[in-house]
């Protein structure tokens, strides 16, 4: 009788040894591929929620430095200024390391803005505000070329051609290039509104904990498929008359269920920031070795394949 194995019995029977996968193999691709929806959402909710504690502890750094330093945010048709002295042009370190910085420009000065080059060689991010425009600036990883954001003030939406990518001299003719907007906000005329990154903070940690989530499980989810998929044709193909005891679905089913204790280790070293090694690569290692322990027990103890029940 092909016993179909539900979540919880298919979760604790993997962690706790190889007797339950002669069962786990005969469960049907849907109900597989259910109950691995079902590990991805738990590991990435698990490694979301402890990266949103992070998150918003710096977000809550970020909000009390910021009131401290501009105070709130004013909004009204000519753009958006700090409230403390909007009219004082000022720079303030993001980081105590001084590897980032905000500049505030009240106006967009004659011939653009300056940079100067000792700035941007000691900077990873930058950010530039101006009332009318803010430039979001980082570092691409190993490399002298900045990723470039400019968000016009009042524009919802990133538009084509926000996003660049520029070496450092082209970064400098761009701000160099700059100029004031014309006109004003229409749809705030008459109009002023405060802004404070302290009644925002909730709203972002809350926005950041759902991207975390959704990364997270779209991660889990399919470096699982992938790396099951090549196992598979991997030792199917090169393995000459190995592992023909099961057919290529059952082979496939045992390596997505011996994942699952994996999965929940490998989901350690992300949610606490574990150094020296990543998800993807303590989740390869682990599921070859657990995999082929159990695939070997299987023939040793002569288990025989056969087909898989049906939803």
């Amino acid at each position: 009788m092909n016993e179909r194995v539900g979540f919880i019995k298919a979760l604790w029977g993997s962690c706790c040894g190889t007797g339950i996968f002669p069962r786990l193999r005969r469960n049907s691709y849907v109900r597989t591929l259910l109950h691995l929806f079902l590990i991805s959402v738990l590991c990435a909710g698990f490694i979301a929620t402890a990266q949103s504690i992070r998150a918003a502890r710096q977000i809550r750094e970020f909000a009390n430095w910021f009131e401290h330093s501009f105070g709130g945010i004013r909004v009204d048709e000519n753009g958006m200024f700090p409230e403390k002295n909007p009219e004082t042009a000022r720079e303030v370190p993001l980081y105590a390391t001084g590897e980032g910085k905000m500049f505030y420009f009240p106006a967009i000065p004659e011939g653009g803005i300056v940079l100067p080059e000792q700035e941007l060689v000691l900077m990873n991010h930058a950010f530039i505000w101006t009332p009318r425009r803010t430039i979001a600036l980082g570092r691409l990883s190993g490399a002298d070329d900045w990723k470039c954001m400019d968000l016009p003030v009042g524009q919802t939406l990133l538009m084509p051609g926000s996003m660049k990518t520029m070496t450092n001299s082209a970064l400098t003719q761009y701000l160099a290039g700059l100029q004031n907007p014309t006109g004003t906000l229409p749809h705030l005329a008459g109009k002023t509104e405060r802004l404070s990154w302290n009644q925002m903070a909730p709203v972002a940690v809350g926005v950041v904990a759902v991207f975390l989530l959704i990364g997270n499980f779209l991660k889990v989810f399919l470096l699982s498929l992938l790396y099951t998929g090549v196992f598979v044709l991997t030792f199917r193909l090169g393995g000459g008359n190995r592992w023909k005891a099961f057919t290529l679905g059952e082979f496939w089913r045992i390596g997505i269920y011996a994942g699952f204790p994996v999965m929940l280790i490998a989901s350690c070293f992300p949610a606490f920031e574990l150094p020296f090694l990543q998800y993807g690569m303590v989740y390869m290692i682990g599921l070859v070795i657990y995999w082929l322990v159990i695939a070997s027990w299987m023939e040793r103890s002569g288990i025989e394949g056969g087909e898989s029940s049906n939803e």
